[in-house]
């Protein structure tokens, strides 16, 4: 704000301190070192290139999909991050992900390749894979506004893939990420798998079946990328109230 000045309190500390998944997340994209380590997770040749990062956008939960962890655009490359704390881990230890998950994926990128194609090629892919859930999340994305409650998460949605598609242009390419923050110096790199958790999908939302699933969006299409994480991450945001400054000629109120 012209003229205008900040107090703060004294002695405050202007850093935020960064320690579990969510957390790590934020100052990977807020903090100069942090997003220089997620650029080169994701093989980003120049941090010019990035168009947006979204930072956990919600687009809606029971029957909604839930959000991603990170979404980054470049032109013309679309990252669709999940992010996993796997710092005191075995190396050998397998990525779980929930048929939620799995389907938040497998529906973002139809979503957004049907940016560039036919209207009808939405409902195409979902009779495609309409035996792999019930009807409820499918008639949300039919029928967006049938449920009030959603309908916010909805546009957030249709904004987010509106934008999406415009900075990313008709030659978008999506790319699964499974983002995994390890200990300083752990280079398992690519030998951690990913598999599809059986166990936590005795929902009413999702009648899961892994066979469907597996056959819509197989597990090669998640590519592991991990940063190394030493524990201390934080960095400083400026905080502080904005208050006019006195007028000149003006006599200060005592």
């Amino acid at each position: 704000m012209a003229g205008a000045e900040k107090v703060v309190s004294k002695g405050m500390d202007k850093k935020i301190y960064c320690y579990g998944e969510d957390g790590i997340t934020l100052w990977a994209i807020s903090d100069v070192d942090g997003r220089g380590k997620l650029i080169e997770a994701l093989r980003i040749e120049d941090e010019g290139k990035i168009k947006r990062i979204y930072y956990r956008p919600s687009f809606g939960r029971n029957p909604g999909f839930g959000e991603f962890d990170i979404i980054v655009v470049t032109k013309p490359f679309v990252y669709l991050v999940e992010a996993k704390d796997l710092r005191g881990k075995s190396k050998e230890s397998k990525i779980v992900l929930t048929s939620a998950q799995w389907a938040r994926h497998l529906f973002m990128e139809m979503l957004i390749l049907a940016r560039f194609s036919k209207p009808e090629s939405i409902q195409d892919f979902v009779k495609k894979v309409e035996k792999t859930f019930n009807k409820k999340p499918l008639r949300r994305l039919n029928n967006p506004k049938s449920d009030n409650k959603n309908e916010v998460f909805y546009t957030n949605l249709e904004s987010c893939l509106k934008d999406i598609g415009e900075m990313a242009g008709p030659d978008v390419r999506v790319t699964h990420v499974l983002l995994g923050y390890v200990n300083e110096g752990d280079t398992s790199g690519k030998g951690r798998e990913v598999k599809l958790d059986e166990e936590k999908d005795a929902k009413k939302d999702y009648e899961f079946n892994r066979g469907n699933m597996l056959d819509a969006f197989p597990e090669e299409k998640f590519e592991y990328r991990q940063i190394e994480f030493n524990g201390k991450a934080q960095f400083e945001v400026s905080f502080g109230v904005e208050i006019p400054k006195q007028a000149e000629g003006v006599e200060a109120v005592k």
